[in-house]
């Protein structure tokens, strides 16, 4: 079954690049390939890797074989880095991955990442994941196969959250659309109430309150940055540090002037960007969301909401808006959250 999977691979390639001119072919024997990416993980966290390639001479389009072990990872998507046609099939442990480009594009020459592999610990321990096999396809329509043999060692490292003791709850959450979400989040521990009793659902979330919530949620390293912003001075001292973290992953960034504004109440569009960001998702140019407001969206957000309505992360709210300037209550912050984890922990 997967010498007949491999073989129709290379079909759907040689078929893409038949209506290409004919060059000359490459010198694929030259072509080294290797494995790049994350060496420690821990369980429940995403960990990458990459195919390398060095003498690339008019590369069009590759397959790739790569093996590892069900009972310790479970493989969660396939990215090729360039624009083309991907086929992604998983079976057994091995992992067969094409792409191609399309139409009349150039050959890719030197040295390029080829593909990037995400997948999820299971179990704690070492871990391999091997590059067993390489069909490269040039412009010219000449294939060669390769067999690289090579491999990224993951050490993965248990790590369990801790089941709260007895239930969270809030003195005004009976009754509200979010009482069971709130609930989790307190539970898990990434969102807490004020000193009254009160959560405050439909309380608007400051930029420092939603930093600290998704930082604590996504679990992120502690991190310490020399980042001098503009209004330093008002940040909270219970915020600094979850700041620090969701700047170094690449979550935020600030403002144009330096500034981080703290305590400026967050949009739904800087929601969206936010939550893009912390999924590493590959925004699509010329992407739109189907609301019915999207002309109001702003230029800088309209790929991240566009991602985050296709994955299911965000709603509208009511005669299919999206009410991007609409600042984000607590009780959605909390939802939205809760369905990242969810999503990276399938």
């Amino acid at each position: 079954m997967m010498r007949r999977q491999w073989g129709l691979m290379s079909l759907c390639i040689l078929l893409v690049a038949a209506a290409l001119p004919w060059t000359a072919a490459m010198a694929a024997e030259d072509t080294k390939l290797f494995m790049t990416g994350q060496t420690s993980t821990t369980t429940g966290a995403e960990v990458k890797v990459t195919v390398r390639a060095e003498q690339l001479q008019q590369l069009y389009g590759y397959e790739l074989q790569l093996a590892y072990d069900e009972e310790q990872l479970r493989y969660v998507r396939a990215e090729a880095n360039w624009q083309g046609f991907s086929v992604p099939l998983n079976e057994e442990g091995v992992l067969t991955f094409a792409h191609t480009k399309l139409g009349n594009s150039a050959g890719e020459n030197g040295s390029k990442d080829l593909a990037t592999f995400t997948f999820q610990p299971l179990a704690a321990g070492d871990t391999e994941v091997q590059l067993i096999r390489a069909k490269l396809v040039d412009s010219a329509k000449q294939a060669v196969t390769l067999t690289p043999n090579a491999t990224q060692t993951i050490a993965v490292t248990a790590v369990e959250e801790p089941e709260p003791e007895m239930p969270v709850s809030f003195t005004d959450t009976d009754g509200h659309w979010a009482e069971s979400l709130i609930g989790q989040a307190a539970a898990i521990g990434f969102v807490s109430g004020y000193p009254d009793g009160t959560f405050r659902p439909n309380g608007h979330v400051t930029r420092a309150e939603f930093v600290t919530m998704l930082a604590r949620a996504l679990q992120l390293p502690e991190a310490s940055t020399d980042a001098a912003w503009l209004d330093a001075a008002a940040i909270p001292a219970w915020a600094k540090s979850y700041i620090d973290q969701v700047q170094i992953a690449g979550i935020v960034t600030g403002y144009e002037d330096g500034s981080f504004r703290p305590q400026q109440l967050i949009t739904r569009s800087e929601l969206a960007v936010m939550i893009a960001r912390s999924r590493g998702a590959e925004l699509v140019d010329g992407a739109k969301p189907t609301f019915t407001d999207v002309a109001s969206i702003p230029a800088w957000a309209q790929l991240a909401v566009a991602y985050a309505q296709q994955a299911g992360y965000i709603e509208g709210r009511g005669q299919g808006q999206f009410a991007p300037t609409a600042h984000a209550t607590r009780a959605e912050a909390v939802k939205l959250i809760l369905t990242v984890r969810e999503a990276m922990n399938r």
